[in-house]
């Protein structure tokens, strides 16, 4: 995707790269697919794409649905170049993803070596990316129809997703609303489709046609968004090589229980279309990104879609994304689909450092690691499903797609679902209930720093409270705990510890020798552990008095603006992570939240491993709560 807004030439960043979508493709055919050894690509300018695994299908030239160039510049290991091999960029007959493509122009060429397996060379080449959309149905006073505990949508068996992040079990409590705008920044989206077109934004302060700028905000009947790649107020798309931002939209608020092919995570929302491709662009990048997302923030989305990403910082974009974070509106950013780890090797705007960007990885049906996905404990927040996802394309069609740029609207629609039972969250705190609520998988620890993938009921729970029976989860029999059984716990008085500081007699936080304890300015006086540091670590013997779920909150301060990161283990077995970001000054104190342990009477040792430091702990309270 770009930033540049001039028509003759891929967008790019502020160094003149190329910004591209995070999507992969599937085949619906699947078991015609033969798959290829990865390409080891070299890419002859400042822009680096990774690579990820091709895929070789016999495909129907003619399919309508498909937009074909030419994949040029490759050659098998032999050096004989590949004949009738074409490149896929969108279209809904293709499998698994490509992350390479031919970038031509501006000096860019791709170059490297295919090793084929079982390979017929007449077959053609497919790549994918990740794109869909539905809509809503209304009653005759156009008010929403609340999908049924199993919406009738057509394709909604299909939508594995869905249930993996329990989003029918959270619209018994909300299916969104329309007065919750998220904009999705990316292709254009085709804002007629019968799955999408009741749940488009649309500019009440604007007359449609008369020429006029009606709302003052600089540009000309707007009413369903903006083309910022042609510089009109049509963002549909009708690109060749489009379909990305209208599938991605059918993830986030396709319509639900109109007997039409697929649901949105939030079924009932409003949807921004930004349209970012030019139809001078035969490559098929995004032009004036960050003039996109100022348009959505001062029109009202209080959150942003961005399914794509760079390997360079663009300074425009990131001061785009801060006036984001300035007005309180929360971004959702595709981790990337190299599979590289992006606290090395950082994929934009993703890899941003403000505290109002979520980073997205996928998984597949079974709760891995997507083989494309990049990953980071220190990068990337949590995942969410990025697997063969079904979801519209334009002119009434549906596809399956994969990739990290699938994830994010599950998250995004996950976000409008908060909004909607909460419009007062602030960025923060939205971000937060996304964060601390999600399902814990092995696959992800050690590669998202909170080591889980999305949940939007837990999430849900935390913002609304749990007052109301909770379908389709377990119910516990555990006996929750008295307000009475609060268990507080003072930072300095460890069973344990590890700490780093240089010269540190004994590698332990020592109030006798002024080592990282001090005096602390929060409520209550005492002292606080400061200067705390990546990979240290501290245990607390606990004594519970009670059976019961507990969350566990940290006092914490910090003058960084980075995000920081706890993991609680207690007993080595359970975990939350407890995450925060900047609080105001490193005495500036704050309360750092996890739910979800389930504590039996008697003693415990609790660890809390620092995955991201320079913060400090006033104390650490473990209280009851009726939220499993």
């Amino acid at each position: 995707m770009s930033d540049d807004l001039r028509r003759s030439h891929i967008e790019t960043d502020a160094n003149d790269d190329p910004v591209s979508p995070d999507w992969i493709l599937n085949n619906l055919d699947f078991g015609s697919l033969w798959d290829l050894n990865k390409i080891n690509a070299t890419v002859k300018s400042d822009y680096i794409r990774g690579s990820s695994p091709l895929v070789v299908a016999d495909v129907d030239d003619n399919q309508p649905n498909l937009a074909a160039h030419i994949w040029t510049n490759f050659r098998e290991k032999t050096g004989k170049e590949i004949d009738g091999v074409h490149s896929w960029d969108f279209g809904n007959r293709d499998d698994y993803p490509i992350g390479d493509r031919s970038l031509r122009g501006h000096g860019i060429h791709v170059s490297g070596s295919l090793s084929l397996v079982g390979v017929n060379t007449n077959d053609s080449i497919i790549a994918k990316n990740d794109f869909q959309a539905n809509h809503l149905k209304t009653d005759a006073n156009n008010n929403p129809v609340a999908p049924d505990r199993i919406p009738n949508d057509s394709d909604f068996a299909n939508l594995w997703g869905l249930n993996k992040i329990k989003a029918p079990a959270a619209w018994h409590y909300t299916r969104g609303s329309k007065n919750v705008v998220v904009a999705v920044v990316d292709t254009g989206v085709d804002y007629n489709h019968p799955d999408l077109a009741a749940n488009i934004w649309t500019n009440s302060r604007e007359i449609a046609g008369n020429g006029i700028d009606d709302d003052g905000n600089k540009y000309i009947d707007d009413i369903h968004g903006w083309d910022f790649g042609d510089g009109d107020n049509n963002p549909t798309e009708d690109h060749p090589l489009g379909g990305h931002g209208t599938h991605v939209s059918g993830i986030l608020g396709a319509s639900g229980n109109n007997r039409l092919g697929v649901i949105g995570v939030s079924p009932n929302v409003s949807i921004m279309p930004t349209k970012h491709f030019s139809s001078s662009d035969t490559e098929g990048y995004l032009w004036d990104v960050p003039q996109g997302i100022y348009y959505a923030i001062d029109n009202g989305a209080k959150v942003i879609n961005l399914s794509f990403g760079s390997s360079y910082f663009d300074q425009a974009q990131y001061d785009a994304l801060k006036y984001a974070y300035d007005r309180g509106v929360l971004v959702i950013a595709a981790a990337g689909n190299s599979n590289q780890n992006t606290d090395t090797t950082p994929h934009y705007p993703a890899n941003y450092d403000l505290p109002n960007i979520i980073s997205v990885t996928a998984t597949d049906k079974n709760d891995q690691l997507a083989y494309f996905s990049n990953f980071g404990v220190n990068s990337v927040d949590l995942a969410a499903p990025g697997v063969n996802i079904k979801s519209t394309l334009p002119n009434n069609q549906y596809a399956e797609w994969n990739g990290t740029s699938m994830a994010v609207p599950y998250v995004s629609g996950a976000a409008a679902l908060l909004l909607a039972t909460n419009p007062n969250l602030s960025v923060l705190d939205l971000r937060y209930a996304l964060l601390s609520s999600v399902d814990q998988l092995n696959s992800l620890q050690g590669k998202t720093n909170t080591g889980g993938r999305l949940n939007v009921l837990k999430a849900y729970q935390q913002v609304a409270g749990n007052n109301n029976p909770q379908p389709d989860i377990l119910t516990s029999t555990t006996v929750v705990a008295s307000d009475a059984s609060k268990i507080h716990i003072e930072a300095e008085n460890y069973n344990n510890a590890y700490d780093i500081t240089s010269g540190n007699a004994g590698g332990k936080y020592r109030r006798d020798l002024n080592v990282d304890i001090e005096n602390t300015s929060d409520v209550g006086g005492g002292y606080d552990v400061t200067a705390i540091q990546t990979g240290e670590w501290l245990t607390y013997n606990v004594n519970v008095l009670e059976n019961g779920f507990y969350d566990i909150q940290a006092r914490v301060a910090t003058g960084d603006i980075g995000q920081k990161q706890i993991k609680a283990l207690i007993d080595n077995s359970q975990e939350q992570t407890l995450t925060f970001g900047y609080t105001g000054g490193y005495q500036s104190w704050t309360n750092a939240i996890a739910q979800g342990l389930n504590l039996s009477a008697g003693s415990h040792e609790l660890r809390l491993d620092i995955l991201t430091g320079d913060f400090n702990i006033n104390y650490i309270d473990l209280i009851p709560t009726n939220i499993a």
